[in-house]
């Protein structure tokens, strides 16, 4: 989702109902009409990966965004957004709809026992058997560092190998196999690449070697590359 008409023609999908246009003000009438069939219930509504949207809504002027923000002020509905950057520099324009407007709540790796069961309980519900569960769910844990997206490629990698066996058992070597492919190290590198700055690229490469490092001694390591 990138524009309005492709936000209006998903949320069309999603709820069931026609949109007659992409205009931002069209939002108003279809969640008032929406809570009059829900009987005034509260709606929500969550939108992931709204960098790229809310990047479009500013080059027009934030028409969208301002209606989430009224409808919300309104108690019409509320919003919950998931993005990076992008949303992250709104939250602290001025000029943004969403200044002083949200309430933030920052996502990190999730926490050991939360990778487990993402490992573990998809797998158990599929009948796949492991040849030695605990190390090789800790194995997923350290090579993911804890990362959900990571974590998902990883048990996509590995069902994939079950199938093409044709059995119901992730072996040992399944994983092994998972962490030296080229498919997944050009996975890891866009997932923790992907977004990052040029000058966070630059601080990867040239710490790379050192096991743990401070701020200063990323200071001297890129003077001694001439850069400040």
């Amino acid at each position: 989702v990138t524009d309005y008409a492709s936000f209006f023609e998903s949320l069309s999908l999603s709820m069931g109902v026609a949109v007659s246009s992409a205009d931002p003000d069209t939002l108003r009438r279809l969640l008032l009409s929406q809570r009059q069939r829900e009987l005034g219930k509260s709606l929500v509504l969550l939108l992931d990966e709204v960098d790229r949207l809310l990047e479009y809504d500013r080059q027009q002027g934030h028409q969208l965004f301002g209606v989430f923000r009224a409808l919300s002020q309104e108690g019409v509905c509320r919003f919950v957004f998931c993005g990076e950057r992008h949303l992250f520099a709104r939250l602290h324009d001025p000029l943004s709809p969403l200044f002083n407007f949200c309430s933030v709540m920052p996502l990190s790796y999730l926490l050991p026992r939360d990778a487990q069961r993402i490992v573990e309980e998809p797998m158990d519900e599929l009948g796949i058997l492991w040849e030695d569960r605990p190390a090789m769910v800790q194995e997923i844990i350290r090579l993911s560092s804890c990362h959900p997206n990571v974590i998902q490629q990883i048990c996509q990698m590995l069902l994939q190998a079950v199938s093409q066996r044709g059995d119901r058992l992730i072996r040992q070597e399944d994983l092994a196999a998972v962490r030296a492919s080229h498919t997944f190290q050009e996975f890891l590198i866009e997932v923790t690449w992907g977004n990052a700055t040029l000058l966070e690229r630059l601080i990867t490469v040239v710490m790379a070697p050192m096991e743990t490092f401070t701020l200063d001694d990323v200071r001297q390591e890129l003077v001694a590359y001439h850069l400040s």
